[in-house]
């Protein structure tokens, strides 16, 4: 059974992925849990507190899924599983990129800790980049800076492809978690060898 903080946080989660930050006060929490606002500020004093706890749940979960990477087998079956599992967390926190731009400028804890993200983001991407050139699954650059202006599109596929989808469609739902995952998969496609699109292909049918 959820305690009240747990509570706090579920509804908080909901309540952001459905209206978004702004349209979210703790007076309006607190009724939907049908608590007092008093109540609610004994767990958490600020609705700032409640953003950030909810931020901090969603890295947690994705950098320790990355963590995977220095031990599994890098290969493309991995990334697979890898990309899903993560746009799975990216959909259950979709206000955290829906909002990332108000999160960054307002809260300087989830600044410096997405700044820290990203780093560790592109060291990840090195050592898959790595991998599948060891493994000759990917191409060898055939211009200057190829890699890193791919890292850079998938970046940013990464963190605003939801935003994307609410401005253009009518909402958002399960279905564009498999949508994000094989759009930011078949981005890497062009750059694979024969040998990698063949596996791609037959992973991809798969799945």
């Amino acid at each position: 059974m959820m305690d009240t903080k747990e509570k706090i946080l579920q509804k908080s989660l909901q309540l952001f992925n459905e209206f978004g930050i702004s349209k979210v006060s703790q007076r309006k929490i607190a009724k939907c849990l049908s608590i007092s606002p008093g109540n609610l500020t004994y767990h958490f004093k600020k609705k700032e507190d409640i953003e950030e706890t909810l931020y901090f749940q969603l890295t947690t979960n994705i950098s320790a899924d990355f963590k995977k990477i220095d031990t599994d087998e890098i290969n493309l079956s991995f990334i697979l599983t890898l990309m899903n599992q993560v746009f799975t967390y990216i959909h259950t926190y979709r206000f955290v990129f829906l909002d990332i731009v108000y999160l960054i400028r307002s809260n300087p804890k989830i600044s410096d800790d997405y700044k820290r993200l990203i780093k560790n983001r592109k060291k990840r991407f090195l050592q898959i980049y790595n991998s599948l050139l060891d493994a000759e699954i990917l191409q060898n650059e055939k211009l200057p800076n190829e890699y890193e202006y791919l890292y850079k599109r998938l970046e940013i596929l990464f963190d605003f492809y939801l935003s994307s989808v609410e401005i253009s469609q009518k909402g958002i739902t399960h279905n564009h978690i498999k949508k994000h995952s094989e759009i930011f998969l078949y981005s890497i496609f062009p750059y694979l060898t024969d040998k990698g699109q063949n596996e791609f292909i037959k992973l991809i049918n798969r799945s």
